[in-house]
């Protein structure tokens, strides 16, 4: 006997989750371990952008750290939220909601297109995830 069948709303968010938590994963593990000599592929530079965010050169493998921890944070909420436990989609709201703040502020702030994409991505992310919840 199968176990109950999930909404295929709440697998798309899934996979919506998965694809982004992989390129954090990668941007993270990036900065982790490829800015620690002052030089970002190959070239001096005082800082690294992402999504209209500038980061200080000096300061990047701290945040490859958070960005890893963070991807992993993600999937591990994600399986949760795929589970039924309203944890996972609680906490993907909140991480979302913070996420998506920062990103609109960087938007307003400093770069007007870079930050949108990823901020409408996580948004559908969110929504999708409480649009199928109690569906099966």
């Amino acid at each position: 006997m199968a176990g109950p069948r999930r909404s295929r709303v709440v697998l798309v968010a899934a996979v919506l989750t998965y694809v982004g938590s992989a390129f954090l994963l990668m941007v993270g593990l990036v900065l982790l371990l490829g800015t620690g000599s002052g030089k970002f592929f190959g070239q001096p530079t005082p800082r690294v952008w992402l999504a209209g965010i500038p980061v200080a050169i000096d300061a990047a493998p701290v945040v490859g750290a958070v960005l890893t921890v963070l991807a992993l944070a993600l999937v591990a909420l994600t399986v949760l939220t795929q589970r039924g436990h309203g944890a996972g989609r609680v906490g993907l709201t909140v991480i979302g909601a913070v996420v998506i703040v920062r990103l609109l502020y960087a938007a307003v702030t400093t770069d007007p297109i870079s930050p949108l994409p990823p901020a409408a991505w996580i948004a559908l992310a969110v929504i999708l995830v409480w649009a199928g919840r109690g569906r099966s």
